[in-house]
């Protein structure tokens, strides 16, 4: 998500994260809508212009320090494929209650379909990476016998998230761990091998 270094000296790794650090605390404070690059810049202690050699936009700086926090959420398979997609789906659940990722998702979602070039960011840095791990536990389930061979893991993983979302950002209402575990069994009972 950084700008690449084409010419010039090395960034600086440390001026990075002041701007990471100061992005996070105006997120979790007071929301996307508050945060700007002079914002950044002041509560940073570094240049605008040190900001936007890093970060063309304001979006492309906010998705770098979300895509970081979603990559905190850890992933894992081991080969038990419903606990280990429990597991999946209720990592997207605990970042989602997060309140920089809470507070700052519905704006970034809004902006998948306004501007093209945030939208992929978005999609390369948040949404694609764990969508495609779960699908690689979905197919993982399929050639090992425990899934039906024309289970579509992308439709399957796109319906668990989407409740997800759903229920979060439009709903309001966060899905807790025992009703993670009902969604997950209930969508894998019309998936199951028979």
């Amino acid at each position: 998500m950084n700008s690449s270094n084409k010419s010039g000296r090395p960034r600086d790794p440390s001026v990075t994260r002041s701007i990471e650090k100061a992005t996070l605390k105006v997120l979790g404070n007071d929301g996307y809508q508050a945060l700007s690059i002079l914002h950044i810049a002041k509560l940073s202690g570094v240049s605008s212009t040190a900001i936007y050699r890093r970060f063309p936009t304001k979006e492309h700086l906010v998705i770098h320090v979300v895509g970081k926090l979603y990559k905190s959420f850890s992933l894992k398979e081991t080969g038990a494929f419903r606990e280990d997609l429990i597991h999946a789906i209720s990592t997207i659940c605990a970042a989602a209650k997060n309140p920089v990722i809470h507070k700052t998702m519905p704006a970034l979602l809004s902006a998948l379909g306004e501007h093209s070039e945030i939208g992929t960011a978005l999609m390369d840095a948040v949404i694609l990476p764990r969508r495609e791990f779960a699908c690689g536990l979905i197919e993982h389930a399929i050639e090992r016998g425990e899934l039906s061979p024309d289970t579509n893991p992308v439709m399957l993983i796109d319906m668990l998230a989407g409740y997800v979302f759903y229920r979060t950002w439009t709903l309001h209402r966060p899905v807790g761990p025992e009703e993670v575990v009902d969604l997950v069994d209930f969508a894998l009972r019309g998936s199951q091998s028979t």
